[in-house]
């Protein structure tokens, strides 16, 4: 899509009256506004002129607006409205029992225009929930320029910015978006990461302004919760002690107050404790005490959703319970593998297998991780069992591990 006036637009903060559009305008800017509108008749709304800040990034704040209503919106910049990237539409949310559709997705590569986000856009969701690692850029300094130019690389690659302009999203980072591999609390890129969060990102209000990004939200009558498990970690806490009783507030109120609480918890919570891990392993006593406030408030309306593992798995409670004496289970989804493979008519599936052991998943795996000549060997190995040649087949991969399993197909790979 051509570059006018604006560069890039996504949309968050979405509740039954208000919303936060975010873009970044072409330079030299001075002023811009959105026009606001409905398929209903009426007049447009005008939002009052906002200065462009100097590195270009302007956000709108809407308000008064009807529930449960499509809207669109174009921006204008300097007084020349950009009808191109400058243009997207939003639903804000119901109010009372509805039905409706969230996408949850995470791990993307830096600039990704990956099919899987038009697929997403396909099922037209309310709500686009990212759960971290929005791109891999690994940032290594305290430096917000370097934060916004690993935004500016997400939001313009083509099937992200249309799934942006299209549906507006909640996000909270993990490790790769915020710092470097399995980054916390100390890493240097802290508040440059929080800065660059509260300037580029459309997000629901923060319990702790300029600080942690953690979240929650309502829609309809399910409440959805969002931790952030880098910025407050430690050896001794995944979340910190001001989180962690925010968290189990969260889930003690939520519970009885709303039909379904879903908590987007980006890592890993099943797996085995283990000094320094990276996932809830790693905090087996933390873990207990979110269980234990579970099981004694009795919470069965309650689903995880996490990312970060590069693998589909699938709990209906009976390995999530953690809690000293029992009663904590729930319903774990690592991804929404099996509705999407169904919906897809997909019959077979080559996938990293998680072992479990009398009936209790161990956090490891039972046959390796597949990945690099392990995934090759699992492609050819499918294909002989169905006596399928791989000459009639196209193989795709995001990674330079998949180096191995994308050789199979010479020159028609991606």
């Amino acid at each position: 899509m051509p570059i006018d006036r604006v560069l890039w637009v996504w949309t968050g903060a979405v509740t039954t009256t208000t919303a936060t559009v975010v873009a970044e305008i072409v330079r030299p800017a001075r002023l811009a506004r959105l026009t606001v509108s409905t398929r209903h008749p009426g007049r447009p709304i005008l939002t009052p002129a906002e200065t462009v800040g100097p590195d270009g990034v302007v956000r709108f704040q809407l308000t008064h607006l009807a529930p449960d209503l499509d809207y669109r919106y174009t921006i204008e910049v300097d007084q020349t409205t950009d009808h191109s990237r400058g243009s997207g539409r939003f639903r804000t949310m119901p109010h009372g029992p509805a039905s409706f559709t969230v996408a949850v997705s995470s791990c993307a590569d830096t600039g990704s225009s990956g099919a899987v986000f038009d697929a997403i856009r396909a099922v037209h969701p309310l709500l686009y929930i990212n759960a971290g690692d929005l791109h891999y850029g690994n940032p290594r300094h305290n430096d917000v320029t370097t934060f916004g130019d690993l935004y500016r690389r997400t939001l313009t690659a083509p099937a992200q910015a249309a799934l942006y302009r299209s549906v507006p999203i909640a996000y909270v980072w993990d490790d790769h978006d915020y710092g470097r591999n399995n980054a916390d609390a100390a890493a240097p890129t802290r508040q440059a990461a929080r800065t660059a969060y509260a300037t580029y990102v459309p997000h629901y209000p923060r319990s702790a302004p300029g600080q942690a990004v953690y979240q929650a939200f309502t829609i309809g009558r399910v409440r959805f919760i969002l931790t952030d498990n880098r910025s407050e970690r430690t050896a001794a806490t995944m979340l910190g002690t001001r989180q962690l009783a925010w968290l189990q507030q969260e889930l003690t109120s939520a519970s009885g107050s709303h039909a379904l609480v879903v908590w987007i918890n980006p890592d890993p919570w099943i797996a085995e404790p283990a000094t320094h891990a990276d996932d809830w392993g790693g905090y087996p006593d933390e873990r207990r005490a979110i269980a234990d406030v579970i099981a004694s408030a009795r919470i069965h309306n309650l689903i995880m959703v996490s990312g970060d593992a590069h693998m589909i798995a699938l709990d209906d409670g009976h390995h999530s319970d953690y809690s000293t004496a029992g009663g904590a289970f729930f319903d774990l989804d690592g991804t929404q593998g099996e509705p999407i493979t169904r919906a897809l008519g997909i019959r077979h599936i080559i996938c990293t297998e998680l072992e479990a052991r009398g009936g209790v998943l161990t956090g490891r795996t039972s046959s390796g991780v597949q990945s690099g000549e392990a995934k090759a060997a699992g492609v050819r190995a499918s294909a002989r069992e169905h006596q399928t040649t791989l000459r009639n087949s196209f193989g795709y991969a995001n990674g330079g591990e998949d180096v191995p399993f994308l050789r199979r197909w010479a020159d028609r790979t991606r």
